[in-house]
């Protein structure tokens, strides 16, 4: 992934258009520290054409082989699903629902912004999210709706009013990441002992007074 952004990068209308364009080729919207309070609406409608056919081309009276193409954008044989949302260190207090338009994503990074609340069933219907990054963030609870057939990493750390844990993490299971330091947890849910892919786990700096021998048992592998 491109290194962070520098310098003054607020967006502009045409340099949305610009990012747009690229993640059609790319398969990954960038929109780091570009000072935004949302995602851009557009943003969710990169897919909404992507299984429509082509236009039928018209073809010109006469041909020039050296006119310049009209549009610079990627051809639609060309395009491909957006697999990343990349939206970090912005301002962003809420995310929309719209995330469902974008079923193949498979990495979305919202830290270091300013999220009190996710789309609880717009996250669980992410069936390839595999990469959740939501940390250095406002929020108090993480949805119970995951994608828990293919979430491999959730970084929450850095949420100081993060009491607790979604039961639903005991499902998630091919979770081998789990990043959650300096929250306000302070305790494990029971099924947190069913997480039989974690190798790592980060809780330092939380609250925890208890950890049930059945949570415990999440910790085998870990590092």
């Amino acid at each position: 992934m491109h290194a962070p952004l520098g310098g003054d990068t607020r967006l502009t209308p045409a340099g949305l258009e610009k990012l747009l364009l690229a993640a059609r080729s790319l398969g990954q919207l960038d929109l780091r520290e570009r000072g935004l309070t949302e995602i851009p609406p557009e943003a969710f409608g990169l897919e909404d054409d992507a299984d429509a056919p082509p236009p039928p081309a018209q073809a010109p009276a006469t041909i020039d082989f050296d006119a310049p193409d009209e549009d610079d954008g990627p051809r639609w044989w060309e395009t491909k699903p957006l697999t990343a949302l990349l939206a970090s260190r912005n301002a962003i207090a809420h995310v929309a629902g719209d995330l469902t338009r974008l079923p193949h994503l498979e990495v979305v990074h919202l830290d270091r912004n300013a999220l009190e609340s996710l789309p609880d069933r717009a996250l669980g219907s992410l069936l390839r999210l595999r990469d959740l990054d939501v940390s250095e963030n406002k929020l108090r609870l993480l949805p119970e709706s995951l994608p828990v057939e293919t979430l491999a990493r959730l970084a929450c750390g850095g949420n100081d009013r993060l009491e607790s844990l979604p039961e639903s993490i005991g499902r998630c299971v091919r979770l081998a990441e789990l990043l959650a330091p300096r929250c306000r947890l302070r305790a494990l849910p029971d099924s947190f002992g069913a997480l039989h892919a974690l190798v790592r786990v980060d809780l330092s700096g939380n609250q925890l007074e208890r950890i049930s021998e059945e949570a415990a048992r999440g910790f085998r592998a870990t590092r």
